[in-house]
């Protein structure tokens, strides 16, 4: 392993610098960081069944709808979504009636 006297000795003063002021533990404190800026560059599809777009999940319009999470690409498709989720849910509901 070389020793810091010998990097100094083998190598120009400014690289000796650079090398010194290298913190292995800024990677560690912003790997958080670094994992949500991923995350927010992932590509999603609209949570519209109608809609074939897909962005990147920052451009998305990220709303709630009934209790699950959804990611739309307009106002339109989320009013689209919307009701879609509440026809659905109408469906499921009368059909749980008619079972009784």
């Amino acid at each position: 392993m070389i020793t810091w006297l010998e990097l100094k000795a083998k190598f120009p003063k400014e690289i000796y610098i650079h090398i010194s002021e290298y913190n292995n533990q800024h990677r560690v404190n912003n790997s958080k960081l670094l994992n949500e800026l991923l995350d927010e560059t992932k590509i999603v599809y609209c949570g519209n069944r109608d809609c074939d777009e897909h962005f990147e999940k920052y451009w998305m319009i990220h709303r709630s709808i009934y209790g699950y999470e959804y990611y739309l690409c307009s106002d339109y498709c989320v009013g689209e979504c919307e009701d879609n989720i509440r026809d659905y849910l109408k469906v499921m509901y009368y059909r749980k009636q008619n079972e009784r």
